[in-house]
């Protein structure tokens, strides 16, 4: 996934209020300024509802299924 925000550190706050909201955990940072969580799957709708409140975002790959937790990387952009 990717979030277009124009300030990151609200950005980056704001999704770990979400994770935490929703019961997921924040992993850490990856490469490319990128947040790396899991989400419940049971929360995974209410975390994309939650993405769309922060900023402009779209999804880079998608599966038919998902696993349980979900593994999501959200890359910050401007």
């Amino acid at each position: 996934m990717q979030i277009s925000t124009r300030d990151r550190a609200v950005a980056e706050r704001d999704i770990n209020l979400l994770l935490v909201r929703l019961g997921g955990t924040n992993l850490g940072q990856a490469e490319g300024a990128a947040i790396v969580a899991v989400v419940p799957q049971s929360s995974y709708g209410e975390f994309t509802r939650g993405l769309a409140q922060i900023g402009s975002w779209n999804l880079e790959a998608s599966r038919s299924s998902l696993p349980d937790p979900v593994h999501v990387a959200v890359r910050l952009a401007k």
